[in-house]
């Protein structure tokens, strides 16, 4: 499953086994001092390593799920094919939402 929810991601980067721990694949997230990757070692704080072409909310590199309505979310990617960055709100099965910037 290429997305991680925030809330492992938070509790693995709080207390983390014996001060850092590194997945064995490009789907486990790696923790390296205080940083943590996804698909490589990471370079920032929160990293993540993935090619998409024509990406949406449904395929984007990072995305954000309401807790009671899972299907409201923030989606963050960018678009590797188009050299292009996006930020989409959307409600699955229904389309975009308004973005408050």
């Amino acid at each position: 499953m290429r997305r991680v929810t925030l809330l492992f991601l938070l509790s693995c980067v709080c207390c983390p086994l014996q001060g850092q721990w590194i997945g064995s694949s490009t789907t486990e997230p790696i923790y390296r001092q205080g940083n943590v990757g996804i698909g490589a070692s990471p370079t920032d704080k929160f990293s993540i390593f993935l090619d998409e072409s024509a990406p949406t909310y449904l395929s984007a590199q990072f995305v954000i799920h309401g807790q009671t309505q899972t299907g409201r979310v923030l989606a963050i990617g960018y678009d590797t094919s188009g050299n292009s960055g996006f930020i989409q709100a959307a409600e699955n099965l229904v389309g975009f939402t308004p973005l408050l910037l």
